[in-house]
């Protein structure tokens, strides 16, 4: 089903050191930023790392939700030092999904890759996981994929879903610009209706696209974006060369009844605002000042494409020095990681993508480039895209796809149900052979099955995780004893302090609260441990200014 890549560590242009530096990069900053991008204060830095700033990578733990026979419940996923998340996941599907000839495939992306993600995915947002499971349906296609939940909308997601991941398109057609700006018309609305999500995406492939010529100057790049955003407006003549973009637009307009084109100019309008208050602020202004005025800190608009890319853009022209290479990446990517509150890991994916192009891979330092999840494989998709630039005449697809679109994919977890010792290998559909390198077990005290924490090594070189959950008759009577025994102390203090951590890791958002106040009271009904953890609560909630 998949091909490999062969490693070539030989550099032979300075442009192959920047798309290298562009993958590397983004994925670092994606990694840093995914620890800190749910903490309440940097105080949580000190009492989980005894660091007073991150600037370096950490074995973690994420919290996150679990959902069961229409219960949520919270679990703790082990993750080494350079993991990465969802936006480097996706960037690499992304790649994937780039024939041979330069071109993005939608149908491939959006039948094979988008679904299997689903599976596998770390910290992914929710508007893109709608619409990837929204494309399970064989009746519905890349262009037509108007999804609709309790929680989110197709026409209400403008996050930075599609910028995160539209770093491969960006480099493959610096030099052509239709079907760079085609593409990623193309990418973007697969997952992401808000016209903030796609111009988010093309501000980062033109940010891109001006830094990997060394601009002289940050005004001089900042003059530069606000044009080529300036000419945004026009291209909806450029996408009209897609057949299928007047269906498309028809449609969204039908859905929220206004014109495309007068929302797609207001939108671009905001957006040459925030790049023009980065322009005129970015040396004097309060950091925290402007990142409020783009609404960094709000939690409708913190994530959104436009917002998030030029935030990268704010940090980068504040921190980098232009006219000298030496330790920007790290004066511009620590900041991003430890401004508690903003959507740290996307920003700094965005910014290690820009600093990459701009200084090349070897302006990285090795610390980093040593811990980095999948470091081989993205250099080798790196490479791959760096020979579709220079239109490498002998180059092969990057990967090998199903003729048949509408398969029927079975889950990963299920293929992990009965681990056998003897074997450490299971076949998975269009991805192939996968090597299982550590299976965890992270089932909770209020669990009552085993849930496991899988890492995978695919057979072209990416690493996944994926979560199991087994019947306790695969699992040894060594470990179901210890399961009892846990059942049997849930009121002890480290329950009460797992409580403790989901509420702070989730920002004391109200929902967490009220689902954990009535796990105690109405589920365990346990007098003693609600009375302990709502005096904690009380206490410890944030007043207003926080």
């Amino acid at each position: 089903m998949c091909s490999q890549l062969s490693l070539n560590l030989e550099v032979n242009s300075k442009s192959q050191d920047q798309f290298r530096g562009a993958f590397i990069g983004a994925a670092i900053g994606d990694a840093l930023g995914f620890i800190t991008e749910f903490m309440r204060n940097s105080n949580e830095i000190r009492s989980k790392f005894q660091l007073e700033k991150l600037d370096k990578f950490v074995n973690w733990e994420r919290i996150t939700t679990y959902y069961k026979a229409g219960n949520k419940n919270y679990i703790k996923l082990p993750l080494s030092s350079g993991t990465y998340s969802d936006d480097t996941q996706l960037t690499l599907a992304t790649a994937r999904s780039i024939n041979a000839d330069g071109s993005f495939n939608p149908e491939t992306f959006s039948k094979f890759e988008l679904p299997l993600w689903l599976q596998y995915e770390l910290g992914g947002g929710s508007g893109t996981k709608a619409a990837a499971k929204n494309l399970l349906n064989p009746n519905i296609s890349w262009h037509n994929n108007f999804y609709k939940t309790s929680y989110t909308s197709y026409i209400n997601s403008g996050g930075n879903g599609a910028a995160m991941r539209i770093l491969p398109i960006a480099l493959v057609n610096i030099e052509n610009l239709t079907r760079l700006y085609i593409d990623i018309w193309r990418n973007s609305i697969i997952t992401h209706g808000h016209l903030r999500g796609l111009i988010g995406a093309l501000l980062l492939a033109d940010s891109i696209k001006l830094l990997i010529r060394n601009p002289q100057g940050k005004v001089e790049w900042l003059d530069s974006l606000i044009e080529k955003c300036s000419k945004y407006s026009q291209l909806e003549k450029t996408w009209s060369q897609d057949n299928l973009f007047p269906s498309w637009k028809n449609k969204w307009q039908s859905v929220i009844n206004k014109s495309f084109t007068f929302a797609w100019n207001d939108i671009c309008k905001e957006t040459i605002e925030y790049l023009e208050l980065v322009k005129r602020e970015h040396t004097v202004g309060d950091l925290d000042q402007i990142l409020t005025r783009m609404g960094c800190f709000e939690k409708q608009t913190k994530g959104a494409g436009n917002i998030t890319v030029v935030a990268s853009i704010l940090f980068l022209c504040r921190f980098n020095d232009f006219q000298n290479r030496n330790n920007n990446f790290e004066n511009v990517i620590t900041p991003i990681v430890n401004k508690i509150g903003i959507d740290t890991d996307t920003i700094a994916y965005f910014a290690g993508a820009m600093l990459g192009v701009q200084y090349g891979l070897q302006s990285i330092p090795e610390s980093f480039k040593q811990k980095i999840q999948d470091y081989d494989y993205l250099l080798k998709v790196a490479d791959y895209c760096y020979d579709l630039y220079t239109k490498n005449k002998n180059l092969k697809s990057i990967f090998s796809y199903p003729e048949s679109k509408n398969l029927n994919l079975p889950k990963i977890s299920a293929l992990l149900q009965n681990p056998d010792a003897s074997n450490t290998y299971i076949d998975i559909p269009i991805f192939g052979n996968a090597r299982i390198l550590e299976d965890h077990n992270i089932t909770p005290t209020w669990q009552g099955r085993h849930i496991y924490f899988v890492k995978l090594e695919l057979v072209f070189g990416q690493t996944i995780y994926c979560k199991v959950e087994r019947d306790f008759s695969h699992t040894s009577k060594k470990v179901e004893e210890l399961h009892t025994k846990s059942q049997s102390i849930i009121n002890s203090l480290s329950a009460l302090d797992e409580f403790k951590n989901i509420i702070e890791s989730n920002n004391f958002d109200a929902e967490v609260i009220l689902d954990i106040l009535r796990e105690l009271k109405f589920k365990r009904k346990d007098k003693a441990i609600y009375n302990a953890f709502t005096t904690w609560l009380w206490a410890s909630l944030p007043n207003k200014k926080e």
